[in-house]
């Protein structure tokens, strides 16, 4: 299971992104519009604070009054995105783009929203309060993967925090329809002796019970599905808890705005919890 959130008004760019039919050009293109949006929506906030024309400036120098505030892999991503991006968009005679450097523009740009998370989740951040592994548990299975597989220590699983991660990234596979690679990982693991035997059953259980569930859990498919779990999860939350976790739900909800949320049907809602 694999798909892309988008904000709606990125979903046109996205399109033609993905499209086959989209000239390389506009593909490349595309793809710097897409990430100066990201960098308008989740990333400038406190720039903006900072400069009071931020909007008017060009993408290279939003990403630069960024970049105090913002990890190393998402300004790499970004400075990629906008040379590709330029080169797409500005005439050269002796330059020709190829499709496969615009296909990286494309990948990092859609691979931006997860290492923004990564960037807010970093050291132990998904222990911020018991409610943020719930509120990241409403989003898509892949993206869970890609942020869980940044976070995941797999050298070392002693502490309650790096149990937690491991266990969260074991079930995030299984819901992305990785059973398998799920179970690779644990005979690893247990080979190389950084689980014990009675880890190693543990885990093979919880993989193996919550693939047999699968199919009465709220899983989302897409992101009006996000938008159901998210605001199952933010109704049980205290104004505490919200305001504990505020940057997180200011991003989701940033990225879901406009969508209609839908229905839970028979899916049990609180397994939201079996994160």
């Amino acid at each position: 299971m694999s798909t892309v959130l988008a904000p709606k008004i990125g979903e046109n760019k996205l399109e033609e992104m993905l499209s086959l039919d989209t000239p390389i050009e506009t593909k490349g293109w595309a793809a710097r519009w897409y990430a100066e949006m990201l960098v308008e929506l989740f990333l400038s906030e406190d720039a903006k604070l900072r400069v009071s024309n931020f909007e008017d400036l060009s993408l290279g120098d939003k990403i630069k009054e960024i970049s105090s505030d913002t990890s190393k892999e998402v300004l790499d991503a970004l400075y990629t995105i906008e040379n590709i991006g330029n080169q797409a968009t500005h005439f050269k005679l002796d330059r020709e783009l190829n499709d496969s450097e615009v296909q990286v523009a494309v990948e990092k740009a859609i691979s931006l929203f997860d290492l923004i998370l990564i960037d807010l989740f970093k050291d132990g951040g998904l222990a911020k309060t018991p409610n943020t592994a719930k509120l990241l548990s409403t989003l898509l299975p892949s993206i869970r993967v890609n942020v869980l597989q940044a976070l995941v220590n797999l050298k070392s699983i002693e502490t309650e925090y790096e149990a937690g991660v491991f266990h969260k990234y074991l079930l995030a596979l299984v819901k992305n329809g990785q059973r398998e690679k799920a179970r690779r990982l644990l005979k690893k693991l247990k080979k190389s002796n950084v689980l014990n035997a009675y880890q190693y059953d543990w885990w093979e259980d919880s993989v193996n019970t919550i693939y047999r569930d699968l199919d009465n859990l709220p899983i989302a498919k897409n992101i009006e599905d996000c938008k159901r779990n998210f605001n199952n999860v933010l109704s049980s939350m205290s104004e505490g808890d919200k305001e504990e976790n505020h940057k997180f739900i200011k991003i989701v909800s940033t990225m879901l705005d406009k969508v209609d949320a839908s229905e839970m049907g028979d899916l049990v809602g609180d397994k939201i919890l079996l994160v």
